[in-house]
């Protein structure tokens, strides 16, 4: 299965709510607190008062929904936060490090043969930076025997995550990959800024961010035509695409397209029925997806999967767009560069608005 149903599609919607530690309340007292700005995460929430940072995490699709409530003390001598050494359990957050230049705060990382970052990937061969997976999955042994001062996960609940915990290890939930747009996504940036005592520099981080991506929607937002735009994944009789509410859809109408699965409810991923499938792709102008491998992709490959392929539009046309995620950091980088992924898909739906345009991670296919 194509890897763009990967991280955002991956079903953790039964999110739960992590266990108590040292610094952790299940609900927050924010009197004479300021609220610290998170425009379009919804499932941060931030406060700030002297010496004191409150950090609340929800599950962004269901708000209601708390998985931790924190409570810092800034202070040299008796400090909980700012942490120095962080075991990471995704390269999505191992990103938001790379932004604010404090990869050397990472001494853990799971999957580092994925990590395509340049600075991250000399950190890993280095040796700076532990491998924290055995046979492909998080191996908690290692975690332990890190002793790291802060693990990071997108999927809490485990009781291997409590043991960590026991060890004195401050253990916080990030899920990320659960907003509904990848502005939602990039604004964890400031979790991190919080944890790491950078959160002034997350913030200005951010606005840049926000401020690019918001200049470049707006100038996709002047087209007057709006191509219609398939994606998803199969695997083998059923196609798997993403929800209305998922950050690949908020990219495709960012990027003045209109998205053929909007019916489709929610965020995760739908599985159909194939010949609706098939249905929706004789209909659709443009067409992408994420794939991994070493060699070019090309429409031949496409092709020889379904026959069938050969009379879409899209495919006629050459409107055929991927992301090679062997090659481009779509799951690293990616993350804290939307305003990135969103110029690709601009130039690809319309490419008289950037003319000029250096592809970064989407690309037409030859």
């Amino acid at each position: 299965m194509q890897r763009l149903l990967s991280i955002s599609l991956i079903s953790f919607l039964c999110l739960l709510a992590s266990s108590c530690q040292p610094g952790q309340k299940s609900t927050v007292d924010t009197d004479d607190f300021k609220s610290v700005e998170v425009k379009h995460s919804r499932g941060l929430r931030i406060w700030k008062k002297e010496n004191f940072l409150k950090i609340q995490v929800r599950n962004p699709q269901d708000t209601l929904q708390v998985i931790g409530t924190y409570n810092f003390k800034l202070s040299s001598d008796t400090a909980d936060i700012p942490f120095k050494a962080f075991a990471v359990g995704s390269t999505t957050i191992a990103s938001f490090f790379q932004k604010l230049n404090i990869n050397d705060q990472i001494s853990g990382l799971t999957f580092t043969n994925l990590v395509l970052n340049s600075d991250l990937k000399s950190r890993v061969d280095s040796g700076h930076i532990a491998e924290l997976t055995s046979a492909g999955e998080l191996d908690f042994e290692k975690v332990l025997a890190l002793d790291p001062e802060c693990f990071l996960t997108y999927s809490p609940g485990s009781s291997n995550l409590d043991r960590i915990q026991e060890q004195g290890i401050h253990v916080y939930a990030m899920p990320e990959h659960l907003e509904s747009t990848p502005l939602g996504r990039a604004e964890w940036i400031k979790m991190i800024g919080c944890l790491s005592g950078n959160l002034e520099e997350s913030i200005e981080a951010f606005n840049e961010i926000e401020s690019a991506y918001l200049k470049l929607k707006s100038r996709a937002a002047l087209v007057s035509q709006i191509p219609q735009v398939f994606t998803g994944s199969r695997y083998r009789d059923h196609w798997y695409a993403p929800g209305n509410e998922s950050y690949i859809a908020a990219y495709i109408r960012d990027a003045s397209g209109q998205y053929t699965f909007r019916d489709i409810e929610g965020h995760g991923s739908a599985e159909l029925d194939m010949e609706a499938a098939l249905k929706q792709m004789s209909q659709a102008d443009y067409w992408g997806m994420v794939v991994s491998q070493d060699s070019a992709f090309t429409i031949d490959q496409l092709v020889e999967k379904d026959e069938r392929y050969r009379n879409f539009p899209s495919v006629k046309s050459g409107n055929i767009f991927v992301c090679n995620s062997k090659k481009a950091d779509y799951f690293g980088d990616g993350v804290v560069e939307p305003h990135l992924v969103l110029a690709d898909l601009i130039a690809i739906f319309h490419p008289t608005l950037l003319p000029e345009h250096q592809y970064i991670y989407f690309r037409p296919v030859s």
